[in-house]
């Protein structure tokens, strides 16, 4: 058990670590807009894992994905103020 969360630990340094490096080479990232079952848009940010948010509209999804954005570089402590997002959707 000790072993199983010391290896989960490292996984998770891991994927921090490979997160920032991404943030820091990148300022823009891509939003892939989804509509789901109940019609609502959900949008990702594939190089941010993490970076899930929805909306009623694509519009709505695409601002709630710019705050999403905005605030996972805050947690990682990277400038927000200047970055893009570029929307792509896919067939639901």
């Amino acid at each position: 058990m000790v072993a199983e969360c010391a290896t989960r630990e490292k996984s998770d340094v891991h994927l921090t670590q490979n997160i920032k490096t991404a943030v820091k080479s990148k300022r823009d990232y891509p939003i892939v807009l989804q509509q789901d079952e109940d019609g609502r848009f959900v949008a990702t940010c594939p190089t941010l894992p993490g970076v899930v948010t929805d909306g009623a509209d694509e519009r709505e999804a695409a601002k709630n994905a710019r705050y999403a954005v905005s605030d996972m570089l805050d947690s990682l402590g990277e400038p927000s103020k200047e970055f893009t997002i570029s929307m792509s959707s896919t067939p639901s």
